[in-house]
C-alpha cells in the first residue's frame, strides 16, 4: 500500500514536473511568434514601409495590406484583397520611431483619385509633403517622386480628393533619391474582396486544422514497450507538444488581433485601467478621484494590474500593451492548468489532448486576452482550485479556500465557484464510507474557513468603502428585477449557436457524473448559466460572461471521449474519437471566428475604438486643468486624458444606477438607465462629446470645437466657454446676407447660389450652422463646382478673427483664408463633416491694417465643398493658456 501511494506521489510529480518543464520552451515560442507578429520589420532597399504595421487606420479597410510588400498587376480590380479601401475622411499612419530622412515616395492606388502624404514629428502637427496625383489610365496605377527632403518620425497617408472610392495596394518611403524605383515586390492579380473576406476564415481554419491533427495523431500512438527515458523524454510526450502548439497559436492570433484593432482594447478595460492607475497613485479604489463608486467588477485584476502603472513609466499606451501582455500569459497559463487537471482525472494521453485544443480553439478564449479583461485571471483562479481538489496535495484544502476567495475576488459571480465546490465535496464526503468521512468533513472545514477569512475580509473592506453590498453595475444592469431574463436567454442561445457542438460533447461527460469534479463542473455551469440568464448576459460579442465555463466544457468533453476509451481499447474507437474531436475543433474555429470578437468587435468596431482613443490621447495635451467631459464611453476620457467624467450610462453613478426605468430589461444591457440632460450639466462640465445629449439641450455658453488635428477623425467637441470675456465687432464686409454677399468678388460657378440654409440639396444635414451660410456644393454640379470668392477689404479691429468652418478636408484645395499686403496669413479648411465648428485667429498684432476673405474650393469628387459661417471679429481676453 505504501509502495503504490509511493508511486502514486512520484508519478504525479513528474507529470507536473514535465508540464512545468514546458514552460521556458513555450515563451521562446512565445517571444518569436509575437515579434513576427506584432514589430515592424526593418527597411527593405531602403524602403521605410516595408511590412511596417500601421500605428493608425481611421476608416481603412484592412490598412495592413498597404505595406504587406504585394502589389497589383498594373490595372488591376481597384477593390480587391490586395488593396485597403479607405473612406472619405479616413487615413493611414505609422511611426518610423525615431526621426528618418524621406527622398522618395512611391504609390500604387486607384486612378481617379488624389492622395497626400503627410508628415510630423509630434504627431499632432502635421504638414503635407506631397499629393500623388491622379492619373488617366483606369484601375490601380502607379505614382512616384524623387523630390522629398523631409526628417520626421510620423508619416499619415490620407485621400483628398477624387470619386469617393479611394483605395491603394502598396506605399513605400525611402530615405534615398536614388531608391529603386519601382521597389521590388511581389506582384499578383487581386480576387474580389467578398471571396477574400471568406478566405481569411478558411486561412484561419486552414491553420489550425494541421496543428489539432498532428496533436490528436500523435497522442493516438501507443507509447513502445521499454521507450528509453532520459532527460528530454518529455519532449516525446504528445500534451507537451499539444500546448506547445496551442501555445503558438494562441499567441500568434492574439497579436494578429491586436494589431487589427489598431493596438487598443475595449472601453470597459480602459475603465479597469483608470481604477488601478488612481489606486497605485494613491488616490483610492477610484474611476473620479474623491467619488467611491464601484463602477468595476473585477477588484482582483484592478489589484493585478495597479503595480503596472508604475512599472511602465505611467505610460498609458505602455501600460495597455503590459496588460495585454499580462492578459495572455494567463491565457496561455489556463491551457496548463487544463492539461494539469487532464493529467490527473483522465486515463488516456487522447483526452488530455482534446481539452486543451478544445479550449485553443474556441476564439473568443483568444479575442479576450486582446482586450485584457478578467476572463483569464478568472480561469487561472478556478484551474488552481481544480487542480488542488484533484491532486489533494499536502494542505491542499488551504490552498483550495485561497483559490476560491481569489475567484469570487476576480468576479462577484465567482461565489457560484466556490458554492458549486462545498455542495458537491460535501455530498461526496455523505456517501464516503464512515472511516474516511471525518478526514473529508475536516478537510472541507477547513477549505471552507480559508474561503470565509480571505473572501469575508474583502467583502467587509469593500462595503465599508463603497456602502453597498453589490458593486454599482449590478444596479445599474440588473437591480432587484426579473426583467432581463429574456435577454438573458437570447444570450445564452447566442453562445450555443456559436459554439453549438462543443455544449452537446461536454453533455457525454455526464458519463462520469459519480466523480467529484464533474460533479463540480456541472454544478457549477448550471448555477453560471442561471446567473447570466438572471443579469441579462452582456452586450459584447463572444458572450464574456460565459467563458469561464470553456474550460469546464472542454474537460467535460474529454472526460466523455475518456470513458468511451476505457471501454474499448481497440484503435478502431481511438482514431473514431481522434477524428469527432477534430471535426469539433473545427467546427467550434469556425463558429467563434465567423461570429465571434474577431469579425463581430474587432473587424466592427476598430475604426470606432481607434477614434475614440486617439480623441482623448489628444485631449490629455490640450484639456484644461481639471477638466471634465459628459460621455457614456468614460473608460478613454479617464485613462487617457485624465478628465473627470459625467457618466451618461450611470456606470459611475450611483443615482443613476438605482433608478427604476419603465421597459427595463428589454433594451442594450448596461445602457437603458440613462442620466437626464439636467443632471450631466449640473455639473458644469468643461466638454461634451456629440451623441451623447440632444443638441437641444446644450445650453449657450458652448460652442462646437472640431479643429482636430487629422489623425483624429471625429465631428467635434462642445467646448464651455468660459475662460473668455470679451464682444464682437460688426464688421459689413463680414455679414453673409445676399446683399452684403453681391459686393464680394467671385469666380468659377461654386459659389452661384452658395448662401443657403445649409439642407436644400443632396447631401447629409449641415450641423450647427447660425443660419444662413457659404455651401460651395453647387446645386448644379455638386461637388464638381469650383471657384474663388474675395470679401471687400475691411481693416482690423479685434482682438481675435472668429469664424465657423466645415465641409470636406484639404488645406490645398478647400480653404477660407486672411489675406493681409497680398499674403496668406491664416487659413482653414473643413474636417470631412458636415458640422460647423469654431476656429479663430489671433489677428491682435495686425490691428490697423487692411484685410480680405479669400474662400477657394478647388476640389472636385466626394467631399469637394466648403461649409463657411458667421465671420467676425471678437475683441476682449482671450484664452491664451494653450488649453482647449
Amino acid at each position: 500500500m505504501k509502495a503504490s501511494r509511493g508511486n502514486e506521489c512520484t508519478n504525479r510529480a513528474v507529470s507536473i514536473g514535465r508540464l512545468r518543464s514546458v514552460v521556458p520552451l513555450w515563451f521562446a515560442i512565445f517571444t518569436i511568434a509575437a515579434l513576427a507578429t506584432g514589430c515592424s520589420a526593418r527597411p527593405v532597399n531602403g524602403d521605410l514601409l516595408r511590412g511596417r504595421s500601421p500605428t493608425s487606420a481611421t476608416h481603412a479597410h484592412r490598412a495592413e495590406r498597404i505595406t504587406d510588400g504585394v502589389r497589383a498587376v498594373a490595372g488591376d480590380l481597384w477593390n480587391s484583397d490586395l488593396t485597403s479601401v479607405i473612406g472619405a475622411g479616413g487615413g493611414v499612419e505609422w511611426d518610423l520611431g525615431s526621426p528618418r530622412k524621406i527622398a522618395a515616395a512611391w504609390i500604387q492606388a486607384d486612378d481617379n483619385d488624389i492622395y497626400a502624404v503627410l508628415a510630423s514629428n509630434d504627431g499632432r502637427s502635421w504638414k503635407t509633403i506631397w499629393e500623388a496625383p491622379s492619373v488617366a489610365q483606369p484601375q490601380l496605377q502607379v505614382r512616384y517622386t524623387r523630390e522629398l527632403d523631409e526628417t520626421v518620425r510620423y508619416v499619415r497617408l490620407e485621400p483628398r480628393a477624387g470619386d469617393g472610392n479611394y483605395a491603394v495596394a502598396e506605399f513605400a518611403l525611402f530615405d534615398t533619391a536614388q531608391a529603386e524605383i519601382p521597389p521590388r515586390f511581389a506582384e499578383r492579380k487581386g480576387r474580389p474582396e467578398a471571396d477574400a473576406e471568406l478566405s481569411e476564415e478558411a486561412v484561419a481554419l486552414a491553420i489550425a486544422g494541421p496543428l489539432a491533427l498532428v496533436a490528436l495523431w500523435m497522442a493516438m500512438r501507443r507509447a513502445a514497450p521499454g521507450e528509453p527515458r532520459g532527460t528530454w523524454q518529455w519532449l516525446r510526450e504528445p500534451l507537451v507538444w499539444t500546448l506547445l502548439l496551442s501555445s503558438a497559436l494562441l499567441a500568434v492570433t492574439a497579436c494578429r488581433y491586436r494589431a487589427s484593432y489598431r493596438y487598443n482594447t475595449i472601453d470597459d478595460a480602459y475603465i479597469s485601467f483608470q481604477y488601478a492607475k488612481n489606486w497605485i497613485a494613491g488616490n483610492g479604489v477610484v474611476f473620479n478621484i474623491g467619488e467611491r463608486v464601484e463602477g468595476y467588477t473585477n477588484f482582483l485584476w484592478v489589484a493585478v494590474l495597479a503595480p503596472l502603472w508604475p512599472l511602465v513609466g505611467r505610460d498609458p499606451v505602455r501600460f495597455a500593451e503590459a496588460a495585454f501582455l499580462t492578459t495572455l500569459a494567463l491565457a496561455f497559463f489556463g491551457l496548463i492548468g487544463v492539461a494539469i487537471v487532464a493529467r490527473r482525472v483522465l486515463t488516456h494521453r487522447l483526452s488530455w489532448t482534446i481539452a486543451v485544443l478544445l479550449v485553443a480553439f474556441d476564439d473568443s478564449y483568444v479575442s479576450y486576452a486582446v482586450f485584457s479583461l478578467e476572463n483569464h485571471l478568472l480561469v487561472v483562479c478556478m484551474l488552481a482550485g481544480l487542480i488542488a481538489s484533484v491532486y489533494r496535495f499536502r494542505r491542499w484544502e488551504l490552498v483550495l479556500g485561497v483559490s476560491l476567495a481569489l475567484v469570487a475576488m476576480t468576479r462577484p459571480d465567482g461565489v457560484l465557484w466556490a458554492a458549486s465546490f462545498f455542495v458537491t465535496e460535501a455530498l461526496s464526503a455523505a456517501r464516503a464510507a464512515k472511516a474516511d468521512r471525518k478526514a473529508l468533513l475536516g478537510a472541507l472545514a477547513r477549505a471552507a474557513g480559508t474561503f470565509v477569512g480571505c473572501y469575508g475580509s474583502y467583502f467587509a473592506w469593500r462595503f465599508a468603502y463603497y456602502g453597498y453590498l453589490f458593486p454599482n453595475t449590478f444596479y445599474l444592469k440588473v437591480g432587484d428585477t426579473f426583467a432581463g431574463v429574456q435577454r438573458g436567454l437570447d444570450y445564452v442561445k447566442a453562445y450555443v449557436v456559436e459554439r453549438w457542438a462543443a455544449p452537446i460533447a461536454a453533455l457525454t461527460g455526464l458519463l462520469r457524473l459519480r466523480e467529484q469534479w464533474v460533479q463540480w463542473l456541472v454544478l457549477h455551469a448550471l448555477l453560471h448559466t442561471a446567473y447570466v440568464v438572471y443579469v441579462g448576459g452582456d452586450f459584447y460579442s463572444g458572450q464574456r460572461f460565459l467563458i469561464a465555463l470553456i474550460p469546464s466544457l472542454a474537460l467535460l468533453t474529454a472526460a466523455g471521449a475518456d470513458w468511451v476509451q476505457s471501454r474499448w481499447s481497440s484503435l478502431a474507437p481511438r482514431v473514431a474519437v481522434a477524428g469527432v474531436a477534430l471535426t469539433l475543433c473545427l467546427l467550434l474555429r469556425w463558429g467563434t471566428i465567423t461570429s465571434g470578437p474577431g469579425v463581430a468587435e474587432i473587424r466592427v468596431w476598430g475604426d470606432n475604438v481607434d477614434t475614440q482613443v486617439r480623441l482623448m490621447r489628444w485631449m490629455k495635451g490640450v484639456a484644461r486643468p481639471e477638466g471634465s467631459m459628459v460621455l457614456g464611453d468614460i473608460g478613454g476620457a479617464g485613462f487617457f486624458a485624465d478628465l473627470r467624467v459625467a457618466d451618461v450610462y450611470g456606470v459611475i453613478d450611483p443615482v443613476v444606477a438605482h433608478r427604476k426605468v419603465a421597459g427595463f430589461g428589454t433594451g442594450k444591457a448596461g445602457h437603458e438607465k440613462v442620466a437626464t440632460a439636467s443632471e450631466l450639466l449640473a455639473r458644469n462640465p468643461t466638454y461634451i462629446k456629440l451623441g451623447f445629449l440632444p443638441v437641444s439641450t446644450v445650453p449657450p455658453g458652448y460652442y462646437l470645437f472640431n479643429d482636430l488635428p487629422p489623425s483624429v477623425h471625429y465631428e467635434g467637441i462642445f467646448v464651455r466657454d468660459d475662460l473668455e470675456q470679451g464682444e464682437t465687432l460688426s464688421t459689413d464686409a463680414l455679414r453673409l446676407d445676399r446683399n452684403a454677399l453681391a459686393r464680394w468678388h467671385k469666380e468659377g460657378d461654386a459659389f452661384d447660389d452658395a448662401l443657403t440654409g445649409g439642407n436644400a440639396r443632396n447631401r447629409p444635414v449641415v450641423q450647427f450652422a447660425s443660419g444662413t451660410l457659404i455651401d460651395t456644393f453647387a446645386a448644379r454640379h455638386g461637388d464638381e463646382a469650383t471657384g474663388r470668392l474675395v470679401s471687400p477689404p475691411f481693416t482690423l479691429r479685434g482682438d481675435r478673427l472668429r469664424l465657423l468652418v466645415g465641409g470636406g478636408r484639404d488645406p490645398v484645395r478647400l480653404r477660407v483664408s486672411l489675406v493681409v499686403d497680398g499674403a496668406t496669413l491664416f487659413s482653414e479648411t473643413g474636417t470631412g463633416f458636415e458640422s460647423l465648428g469654431r476656429r479663430e485667429w489671433n489677428i491682435a498684432p495686425l490691428r490697423g491694417k487692411v484685410a480680405t476673405i479669400e474662400i477657394v474650393d478647388d476640389a472636385k469628387g466626394n467631399w469637394g465643398h466648403l461649409l463657411v459661417d458667421e465671420i467676425y471679429e471678437w475683441v476682449g481676453t482671450p484664452n491664451d493658456t494653450g488649453k482647449l
